[in-house]
């Protein structure tokens, strides 16, 4: 559990760098700012730092599966993938091993 919060954490600063804060996203701020629309762009920067901050942690609580998959298939995609590295894969693990001792205790006649 702690390294599913801490896969959700260090992925804002990623998503920062890479969604957010890019090349081309910062020529558009100034050609915007050249334009005198500096408040769209200061609003649609603040949106997409809260957007994708809060994206991550959706990831630990299970929120990224009410997202649409249309816009944002990679994010859910390892959403899925982090639910079956962490919850379903050792679930399974465990049943089969619950299974065995199960039976190997039903086995032996007293």
């Amino acid at each position: 559990m702690a390294a599913r919060i801490l896969i959700c954490l260090a992925l804002i600063p990623v998503y920062f760098k890479t969604k957010v804060f890019t090349k081309s996203q910062k020529e558009q701020d100034r050609i915007e700012k050249w334009n005198g629309d500096e408040t769209a762009a200061k609003y649609f920067n603040k949106t997409g730092v809260m957007l994708y901050s809060a994206l991550p942690l959706q990831f630990y609580s299970g929120w990224y599966r009410v997202i649409s998959v249309k816009s944002f298939s990679t994010e859910v995609g390892f959403g899925l993938l982090l639910d079956l590295c962490f919850n379903i894969v050792p679930l399974i693990y465990l049943q089969g091993l619950n299974n065995s001792n199960l039976a190997r205790g039903s086995l032996s006649v007293d």
